[in-house]
């Protein structure tokens, strides 16, 4: 038995969080290897978890999980600026909670039939 994308999606995006918590907030690992991780993990973890939330969206998901990423981690940014409350850190662990209760929602959704 295969299993498709919308299966795996939401261990995709708790993997990314595993691996951008254990990365960005442990500093055992530096340089390319943190960036390249980092990078991923803002650029696809959060809207993942959120577009699918949005219904079917056919072949743009991964442009429109990209821009959802971008402007969940810029209004992030934003209020902790504006509000002098600015943590790298902080701002990484809202990312990674919004991602996983994104990705639960998924799992814990109703079951939309395939059309036949």
């Amino acid at each position: 038995m295969t299993r498709d994308w919308a299966e795996l999606r939401p261990a995709a995006v708790a993997g990314l969080c595993l691996l951008a918590g254990i990365v960005g907030l442990g500093e055992a690992i530096g340089g390319v290897a943190r960036a390249t991780v980092m990078l991923a993990f803002l650029l696809l973890a959060p809207g993942l978890a959120l577009v699918p939330l949005l219904g079917r969206v056919g072949d743009g998901e991964l442009a429109l999980a990209a821009g959802i990423s971008l402007g969940l981690d810029t209004a992030i940014a934003l209020i902790m600026a504006v509000s002098g409350a600015w943590s790298a850190k902080g701002a990484l662990v809202v990312l990674i909670a919004i991602s996983l209760l994104g990705a639960a929602l998924q799992v814990a959704g109703p079951r939309r039939a395939e059309p036949g």
